[in-house]
């Protein structure tokens, strides 16, 4: 278990270089960071973790990400900082999928965690994956309502495709 964690964590090191350089954060929030990133990894690796230790960590990666994002707007810089601060946050949010990823392979039949991921898919703008994540939910809780309608409303009013739409709503057959 604990080699599984450092490994992942030496895999990050340049990310920290980056979280650091980028000037968003400073060394001693890098050490802090990373600290907690342990602390939930391993949570994670025990036994049977639930659910909402993957949320807390979710939540954890989401915040850090809100912060660099109001950092960054308060921070001036050249272009190759600015250019170093998208790359940090674009780490940021794929931490977040991939922790989203690894919650939804243990509790697939979680339509709240389906839900919370496509919620988090939208509000930033990743409609590709949001797409994919829609239609992976249907096919893995196929009897559950609530994600039908969301994927016929999501479909008709973002996507426009009013014919696929209604085949989700279930108005087509």
């Amino acid at each position: 278990m604990a080699d599984a964690v450092y490994l992942s964590l030496e895999n990050a090191v340049r990310e920290a270089e980056q979280l650091e350089n980028s000037g968003s954060f400073t060394r001693a929030e890098v050490k802090y960071i990373f600290l907690k990133r342990a602390r939930f990894e391993y949570l994670l690796r025990r036994r049977r973790a639930p659910a909402a230790r993957f949320l807390t960590y979710i939540k954890f990666e989401t915040d850090l990400y809100r912060l660099h994002r109001l950092r960054k707007v308060q921070l001036p810089g050249n272009n190759n900082k600015n250019l170093l601060r998208n790359s940090v946050a674009h780490g940021l949010i794929r931490k977040v999928h991939s922790l989203f990823q690894r919650a939804l392979g243990t509790f697939h039949g979680s339509v709240a965690l389906w839900l919370e991921f496509t919620t988090f898919c939208h509000s930033h703008g990743n409609q590709r994956l949001l797409s994919e994540v829609i239609s992976q939910a249907l096919r893995l809780n196929p009897s559950c309502a609530g994600l039908w309608s969301f994927a016929a409303s999501w479909e008709f009013k973002h996507k426009a495709r009013n014919k696929q739409a209604c085949t989700h709503g279930g108005i087509l057959t």
